[in-house]
Formats: C-alpha cells, structure tokens, sequence
C-alpha cells in the first residue's frame, strides 16, 4: 500500500490483481483494481473508499470544507478525482 496523499486526511492507494474466469472456454482474465483508502489525522483507522456511495461518504470527510462537500454532492467531482478533491482539502 502506497501512502498516496499526505495531510489532514491521508490518501493511500493499493493495488490488487484480480483473477477471473470467464466465458464457456475458461479464459482466464487478470485485472488490476485500484483501491483507494484514507485515514483521518487523528485516527489510526483505515476507511477503504468505496465507489458506491462515494459522493455521501466523501462528502462527509471533507464536511469541514463546505464548498468542496456540496461539489461532490453535486457530482461536480466524481470518484476518479479522489486525489484532486483530498488534495483541495488538505490545502484548506
């Protein structure tokens, strides 16, 4: 796991490969998922951040940054800009 962003809340980012066989001749198919995890400053608790329900959970890290929370909510920022928006908010 890589420590992705450093702040606030800290970003880090792992990459798992995943393993799938599909279709009636077995073929086998290799992924590589990224999955994305933060930590609060004064927490030691790792939150992996999920892409279904992104906006609310998000939204509710970076709360004390209202204008950036209300832009998540508005899917202003989505989840592929997860770096940009912990960012912003480190830099609040």
């Amino acid at each position: 796991m890589k420590e992705f962003v450093k702040g606030e809340v800290n970003l880090y980012l792992r990459y798992v490969n995943s393993v799938m066989v599909m279709g009636p001749q077995s073929q086998v198919v290799t992924k590589t998922l990224e999955i994305f995890y933060y930590r609060k400053e004064d927490s030691k608790e790792l939150i992996r951040v999920k892409k279904l329900g992104f906006k609310d959970q998000l939204s509710d890290v970076v709360k004390a940054d209202v204008e950036l929370s209300a832009m998540i909510l508005n899917k202003d920022y989505r989840y592929d800009d997860i770096v940009k928006i912990i960012e912003i908010y480190n830099q609040g």
